[in-house]
């Protein structure tokens, strides 16, 4: 395994995380437009990228293992940081600029998630407030055929429900 196929792993992995960052970002936008299809459809695809990023993850760090097997700098739980400080300086520039780009790709899309995942929060406190104004403080009951006000037994989801 040569630093070039490794290099070449991370180059593919970070375009797989700039599509994933590309979706979040959609994904804000449809957040906001409230477009549940479009979200659904959108979940979807960031899933399906999620599922091509574990696969190349997988295979950059096969790879990283047999380079530092080959190199004779393995260890559990290496990473590419280990990786770098253990190469000799002529083979360290295109390696740390390929870990830094993904690095600082994997950053954006965490970035993003904390930033949809505050929208959503809010979405659903908007939400909520607005279901405690609209739905009575106090039991309405239940009016029978008669017309006489009884008293309902069951309530769910702030309906009176005879059961």
């Amino acid at each position: 395994m040569t630093l070039k196929r490794l290099v070449e792993i991370l180059a593919q992995e970070q375009r797989i995380h700039e599509r994933i960052l590309k979706a979040k970002r959609d994904e804000r936008k449809l957040l906001a437009a409230g477009d549940a299809d479009k979200l659904l459809k959108n979940t979807e695809r960031i899933s399906d990228l999620t599922e091509q990023a574990k696969e190349w993850e997988e295979r950059r760090i096969e790879a990283s293992n047999r380079i530092a097997e080959e190199w004779g700098v393995w260890k559990d739980g290496l990473t590419l940081k280990d990786l770098l400080e253990a190469l000799p300086p002529a083979n360290r520039a295109e390696l740390e600029q390929a870990r830094q780009s993904l690095k600082t790709t994997l950053e954006a899309v965490r970035s993003a998630n904390r930033s949809n995942r505050l929208i959503l929060q809010r979405s659903v406190s908007a939400i909520r407030e607005q279901l405690k104004q609209r739905t009575p403080h106090q039991e309405s009951g239940v009016y029978t055929s008669k017309g006489v006000l009884a008293q309902s037994e069951a309530r769910r989801a702030g309906l009176n429900i005879r059961v």
